[in-house]
């Protein structure tokens, strides 16, 4: 077969499942249809076996040395030769990779007010469409290249990985007062912007009775079922994607470069889920031979990732207490990658080009994402109601030493549930 009739990675975002994929295509000398999901999945479990919650020391040492490694690791992807190298290449990156969901949730919360994180997570969030849009076409670019294939492009990555990763070593501070380039004044004022936040400093001691309150937060389940529930239509797509646009009748070359346009709807992601719904319904209700108007639901299809933006606004801005936090950014994890290693498991070779199965899946979790959205929303406005309806019947603003220590429930390692005056974003 000659190799341009084999998958090409679509996805400088994705490189870590995505293009795995392509490898294991390559090696394995299968056509597109013929992906097999327990291999994907076998995958997925190394990335994500790794990619696990650890203690807030191994993710100090991870984030220093993440910028080394990192790259090499996917650099490394490029002279994989068998099943067994790319599973060991893929569990060594999901280690590295450990530190990313509470990086975010840290900084975010310690740099930016309640009402400018939405914006900023929303920036965030768009970052994964821009990578669809610019690896979509790199992949495409290479793809026509008469010597080089996938190897490629995982060298391409692991340069682009080591410079950006020397930029934020640089540049970006986990907090105002690690900022080398903020003058103690300067320092000053990012802090007290942040105060009404009222989730806490920076403490990396473990604080049993946090967890504790974590695990008795209903919110702590809500965001575990979200986050599998948007995995797993992520899981299929993100390994099947492209299958699933050649699927329409196109070719491989087009299927690459299509890969595109998903990255758009991501960029300008604010749209309702519920558009996700129809483009399922559009995939398997639209006839075969209007393949143009199938690829136009894939690509609706693709707007269900909006979901965790305000999961993750969510726990910027609602949940606080040090412990609390990265027990939230653990539960985050760990129900993405329940949704991600379930997701490939139903593209079965027998449902093959159109994978029916599977698209009723997505629908029904695409939904059940709804709901779980609509709740998580719901929990905060009761509990915001029932606080405001307690200070109004307790209001004592004439006893200075409570404004004092109001006042300082913005610095302390306080969780959410122990600052009465704490609001939860809507």
């Amino acid at each position: 077969m000659d190799d341009k009739d084999k998958k090409q990675p679509n996805s400088a975002n994705e490189l870590d499942i995505e293009q795995a994929d392509a490898i294991a295509l390559q090696l394995s000398d299968r056509k597109q249809h013929d992906v097999a999901p327990d291999k994907a999945t076998a995958l997925l479990v190394d990335h994500q076996i790794a990619f696990s919650p650890s203690s807030p020391e191994a993710k100090c040492v991870l984030r220093k040395i993440d910028t080394r490694i990192m790259p090499l690791l996917v650099a490394m992807h490029a002279v994989c030769r068998d099943f067994k190298d790319l599973a060991i290449c893929r569990f060594l990156l999901g280690a590295i990779e450990v530190c990313t969901m509470p990086v975010v949730i840290m900084v975010l919360g310690a740099w930016y007010s309640k009402g400018e994180q939405v914006k900023r997570v929303a920036i965030w969030n768009t970052s994964t469409g821009w990578a669809h849009l610019f690896g979509g076409f790199l992949a495409w670019c290479i793809y026509q290249a008469d010597q080089f294939r996938w190897q490629a492009l995982f060298i391409l990555y692991g340069c682009m990985t080591f410079t950006l990763g020397l930029v934020l070593y640089f540049l970006l501070a986990a907090s105002p007062t690690d900022a080398t380039w903020l003058t103690d004044r300067e320092k000053a004022i990012a802090l007290e912007r942040v105060r009404e936040n009222k989730t806490g400093t920076e403490i990396w001691k473990f604080n049993p009775a946090q967890l504790k309150e974590s695990f008795l937060d209903i919110r702590f389940y809500l965001i575990f079922m979200l986050l599998a529930a948007t995995g797993l239509p992520n899981g299929g797509l993100t390994v099947f994607g492209p299958s699933i646009i050649a699927g329409f009748g196109y070719s491989t070359e087009q299927s690459t470069l299509l890969s595109i346009a998903p990255g758009a709807v991501t960029i300008g992601g604010l749209c309702p889920l519920i558009l996700s719904c129809v483009g399922v319904v559009m995939m398997f209700t639209i006839p075969e031979k209007n393949y143009a108007a199938r690829y136009g639901g894939y690509v609706l299809i693709l707007l269900f990732p909006i979901s965790v933006l305000f999961v993750v606004t969510f726990m910027t801005a609602g949940v606080a207490g040090s412990t609390k936090k990265v027990a939230f950014g653990a539960v985050y994890q760990i129900g993405y990658t329940v949704g991600n290693l379930v997701g490939p498991q139903t593209f079965q070779p027998g449902d093959a080009p159109n994978y029916y199965t599977a698209k009723y899946t997505m629908l029904a979790f695409i939904l059940l994402t709804i709901i779980l959205m609509a709740a998580l929303d719901l929990t905060h406005w009761y509990w915001n109601h029932k606080r405001d309806k307690h200070e109004a019947i307790h209001r004592e603003e004439s006893d200075p030493q409570l404004s004092i220590v109001k006042g300082d429930e913005g610095f302390a390692d306080l969780t959410d549930f122990q600052q009465k005056s704490f609001r939860y974003p809507l």
